[in-house]
């Protein structure tokens, strides 16, 4: 996959959204995994399903936030006339 914005160096943006949607599912996953396992008793019924949408609807809000802060970022850097990534385009690479 080619990479995304900062001048096609190889680097990617951060997404923190991404990074909760991992941690949540990861985690869900391992209290699953104990939960087979013996180790960890959840408790009676379905309590994981609940947990997880929970967590990815905040997975959703950090989204939603870092896209306001990226949008509102840009729109500095153009009124500014900085090009996207803040490093002059003949810089050295």
């Amino acid at each position: 996959m080619p990479p995304r914005e900062h001048g096609g160096r190889g680097r990617h943006a951060f997404e923190p959204a991404k990074l909760v949607a991992g941690l949540v599912l990861l985690a869900a996953g391992v209290v699953a995994l104990l939960s087979s396992a013996g180790a960890v008793d959840p408790g009676p019924g379905p309590r994981l399903l609940p947990v997880v949408l929970l967590g990815l609807c905040a997975a959703g809000v950090v989204g939603a936030v870092s896209h306001g802060v990226r949008r509102r970022r840009a729109r500095r850097r153009a009124l500014r006339g900085l090009p996207g990534d803040g490093v002059p385009p003949d810089g050295p690479g």
